[in-house]
């Protein structure tokens, strides 16, 4: 197996599955950036690209743990450390890779070419919501199709993929979130629901809030 894998895990997106980008026009790209939520990608554009897999995916979760406040961290920052170890920078965070194009591309060759990967599952900006990235253009080619670019469409897709990804983190995940996270399951399911009681008005919106509150520790059971 794939030694990023084995270190973070990895996640399966299975065929037919849409993913979002707030982004105008309708070309593919060698580095794609997705919301799993069609209002995460409306917060980066109005123009929303609905996008649905042609294939099933398989990419590496690249999250470090849950912090104390739930929210997650991200694992880019350390593995571009440990790729590239003599580049003279003390701190970096994800968006000092993912806005520098330069860097970006650097590090997204090493990750096709050392350890075959195409993809990776994270966090946004160490938040609560998730982003996938797609590389390779002959990848993405082969493996997407974009379905439509649309304003406003939050009640057609209000769903959240994420629900449909499948995701196998790796132990020390686990050990890490273990050791940082302060509150447990039970009670943070049990505070989104309370936040859905109040908010929702019918099982209409009640389902929609559902998708709309859905995270990655919801996800885990974590």
């Amino acid at each position: 197996m794939n030694t990023l894998f084995e270190t973070y895990g990895y996640c399966i997106i299975p065929k037919n599955t849409f993913l979002f980008r707030g982004f105008e026009g309708n070309s593919y790209d060698d580095c794609m950036f997705f919301g799993t939520k069609y209002i995460v990608a409306k917060a980066f554009n109005s123009k929303v690209q609905v996008w649905k897999t042609k294939k099933t995916l398989t990419i590496v979760f690249l999250v470090k743990y849950f912090n104390q406040r739930g929210w997650v961290i991200s694992a880019l920052p350390e593995i571009y450390k440990n790729i590239f170890p003599s580049e003279k920078t003390n701190v970096i965070f994800d968006l000092d890779i993912k806005q520098d194009i330069n860097k970006r591309n650097e590090f997204i060759k090493r990750l096709v070419e050392d350890y075959k990967i195409n993809g990776w599952l994270t966090s946004i900006e160490g938040k609560i919501d998730i982003e996938v990235c797609l590389f390779d253009l002959h990848n993405n080619l082969e493996k997407l199709e974009l379905i439509e670019i649309s304003i406003n469409r939050d009640s057609v897709y209000f769903e959240d993929s994420l629900r449909k990804i499948k995701i196998y983190p790796s132990d020390l995940f686990y050990n890490n979130t273990n050791q940082n996270i302060k509150t447990n399951y039970s009670t943070h399911r049990k505070s989104i629901q309370s936040w859905i009681a109040n908010e929702a008005k019918n099982e209409k919106e009640k389902e929609s809030l559902w998708h709309f509150y859905y995270d990655l520790r919801l996800k885990l059971k974590i």
